[in-house]
């Protein structure tokens, strides 16, 4: 599904990733946990195609992502690769309906088709009556909803979410971390997602340990 080889990135001369080498399978739910530092969100931002390595190769469906020329590589990160971040970056000019439609909308997907998705997905996230709400009308844990459902709605192969409970209350994170499982489930989507969190790090299929940028 996704296989990294000898990762390398350093900013201003600090090298934050020193060779980095890793396989994840398909529908594998992966935490990355590590000390501040530990480089676990260059990794996240290069898997995602947000920034580009000084070294090494990233291959995501036997695609190598860092050979795609720009363009083409903006659709695939559209089309193949949800985000979920801590802060929610939810538009608050806009309703629910509105923030999770706007990545379909970029795909070119069809209003209908759109539509219905979205209504899947309000309903599975038992948000489903909020889709005309705005994010200031909606507590934490559902703005944290809205955003997975705007990560979800292309039907993306992988998750990356980055600290994504960090701003949530303990039963908002637990009730979180339970439905990246049942999406995993249902979708047979692959989740990688950064985390200080020790409970969802024990449960997930595996943890990957980062410490001064490489896996130990």
């Amino acid at each position: 599904m996704i296989r990294i080889e000898n990762l390398r990135k350093a900013y201003n001369n600090l090298e934050v990733l020193k060779g980095i080498n890793l396989q994840i399978k398909e529908a594998e739910v992966v935490a990355v946990v590590g000390a501040s530092g530990a480089g676990k969100t260059t990794l996240l931002n290069l898997i995602g195609s947000l920034d580009k390595p000084d070294a090494g190769e990233i291959h995501v469906n036997n695609i190598n992502i860092n050979k795609i020329k720009d363009k083409e590589l903006s659709s695939f990160r559209n089309k193949k690769i949800g985000f979920v971040f801590q802060f929610h970056h939810l538009l608050p000019e806009f309703n629910v309906y509105e923030n999770i439609s706007f990545p379909a909308l970029i795909a070119g997907k069809k209003q209908t088709e759109i539509r219905l998705k979205i209504q899947e997905l309000l309903d599975l996230l038992n948000i489903k009556n909020k889709e005309f709400s705005k994010p200031s009308e909606l507590s934490g844990g559902e703005q944290q909803r809205v955003a997975v459902a705007r990560a979800l709605i292309n039907n993306p192969a992988v998750i990356l979410a980055d600290e994504p409970s960090g701003n949530l209350d303990s039963a908002n994170a637990n009730e979180l971390h339970k439905l990246f499982f049942t999406l995993r489930d249902k979708f047979n989507q692959t989740f990688i997602i950064v985390t200080h969190n020790e409970s969802f790090a024990n449960m997930a299929d595996r943890k990957i340990i980062m410490k001064d940028g490489i896996v130990v």
